[in-house]
């Protein structure tokens, strides 16, 4: 699955994010808060048919967001509010987000903390759908 979809719908949707950009692309984000979208998994079910191939394939899809801290804040304070709020705004605008046609709404399993270091605290959700594939 393509995440160009996923990207322009949290730069349309996402006020609070200063830059969402595709992870594969190799760019660094110059402004903050910022995002980077890409896949990240993806499992299949067996084959269904005989004479062509039909699978449905699960497809997870990252969104790590990076906030700017001060040591300061390490316990929480304004960079930890600021998280919470972009995590809003990008729950309200993919929980239900279909991000191509035929597959089904994007649903959230879960999220963490991929690193807190070097002023900027790097927070990865991960967003699931299903398609299915002919061939």
């Amino acid at each position: 699955m393509r995440v160009g979809a996923i990207v322009e719908r949290l730069r349309s949707q996402c006020p609070a994010l200063r830059q969402v950009i595709p992870a594969l692309t190799g760019a660094v984000p110059s402004q903050y808060p910022a995002a980077y979208v890409f896949p990240l998994a993806e499992r299949a079910d067996a084959n269904v048919m005989l004479g062509a191939h039909d699978q449905r394939v699960r497809v997870d899809v990252a969104v790590e967001i990076m906030v700017r801290h001060a040591a300061e804040a390490a316990s929480g304070g304004p960079a930890a509010e600021e998280l919470e709020d972009v995590r809003d705004e990008v729950r309200a605008a993919l929980a239900g987000f279909t991000p191509e046609p035929g597959a089904r709404p994007l649903d959230h399993v879960e999220g963490r903390v991929m690193s807190f270091d070097s002023g900027l605290v790097t927070w990865r959700d991960t967003w699931t759908t299903e398609i299915y594939r002919r061939v």
